[in-house]
């Protein structure tokens, strides 16, 4: 069995930088950021898998090896909080039926000549690290049949510094325990049913006070593969955590940045006060062999980032292009 994790060994390049399974890229952004991701096999059902500015949530979560048409929060939201960064883990697969990943992802903000925050004071030629995430994950996937399977995924993930863009209003400190669990039915015909949980307990650095979060996510989504050729369309309804923000940033920006947990409190600028809906659709297609993938995606949101009666349209298209 030729085990695929991340990716075959050899190279190839992507615009922009995520989104897809399994191509081995090695990708730059449209806007100039560098994405890495490979695999090494060790053994036959082991791998070796590393990468750098990467959507980890779709990429640690997809065991199929099919380009999914959603962004990561449908299926696992937590495991978002390590996008961006180095990643290093082990895929190990055993049999057909039974596959266990674990890693490590560390990612850093640096606030130098060359990026400007808004909310910051001290904008300038010398290099000063703002913040940086430490996140551990674990998961595993099981095929019952050809048409039932399950997942688990859990992570821990801390975070010290205010992430760039983000101002005042974030906590100083923050720390994350989650654990996700899926179903995943297939009804025939390329036809894809998946139902998701997630809970997570958070830990808030507000400099005056702590506070500790615990909170759930839900998501159900329904995929169709081989609508007209290679390709997969889906449709996807989720309850995201209240305080998670940033559930579609990839839609929003060419970069796969990380959600964030933030304090729920009203008297906060981006407090969350009303629980968020969001519906997703998604298409993705091949073309060469794989050469050539294109992604399309369209979300609405409701009661958005928290706002009550707040409403968001976001719009998303992209392509992988392997050389």
């Amino acid at each position: 069995m030729a085990l695929q994790s991340f990716g075959a060994p050899s190279a190839s390049f992507s615009l922009p930088s995520s989104g897809f399974a399994n191509g081995s890229p090695l990708m730059r952004d449209a806007f100039g950021a560098s994405s890495f991701a490979s695999s090494t096999l060790l053994a036959p059902d082991l791998a070796l898998d590393a990468g750098r500015n990467l959507d980890i949530g779709t990429r640690f979560d997809n065991y199929s090896g099919a380009a999914s048409p959603f962004m990561s929060v449908v299926t696992a939201p937590y495991l978002g909080l390590a996008n961006g960064g180095r990643y290093a883990g082990f895929t190990y697969t055993p049999n057909d039926a039974f596959t266990m990943r674990f890693g490590a992802s560390l990612n850093s903000d640096w606030l130098n000549g060359f990026t400007i925050d808004p909310y910051s004071t001290s904008n300038g030629a010398l290099a000063s690290q703002t913040s940086y995430t430490r996140s551990l994950m674990a998961g595993m996937s099981l095929n019952v049949t050809d048409y039932l399977g399950f997942g688990v995924n859990a992570i821990s993930s801390s975070r010290e510094g205010v992430p760039l863009g983000f101002g005042v209003n974030m906590p100083s400190r923050s720390s994350t325990d989650a654990i996700g669990v899926s179903a995943r039915l297939g009804l025939g015909d390329g036809w894809v049913t998946r139902l998701s949980y997630s809970a997570g307990l958070s830990q808030l650095d507000l400099r005056t006070s702590q506070e500790t979060l615990d909170e759930k996510s839900y998501a159900i989504s329904i995929a169709k593969r081989g609508l007209f050729g290679d390709d997969t369309v889906g449709f996807a309804l989720s309850r995201p955590a209240p305080s998670l923000i940033g559930s579609f940033a990839g839609l929003a920006t060419s970069t796969d940045l990380p959600p964030m947990v933030i304090a729920r409190n009203a008297d906060r600028q981006l407090a969350p006060r009303a629980p968020e809906t969001d519906f997703q659709l998604g298409y993705v297609t091949n073309f060469l062999d794989g050469a050539l993938a294109l992604q399309a995606n369209a979300a609405y949101q409701m009661n958005y980032q928290g706002q009550t009666g707040a409403t968001a349209v976001s719009l998303l298209s992209r392509a992988k292009i392997k050389f």
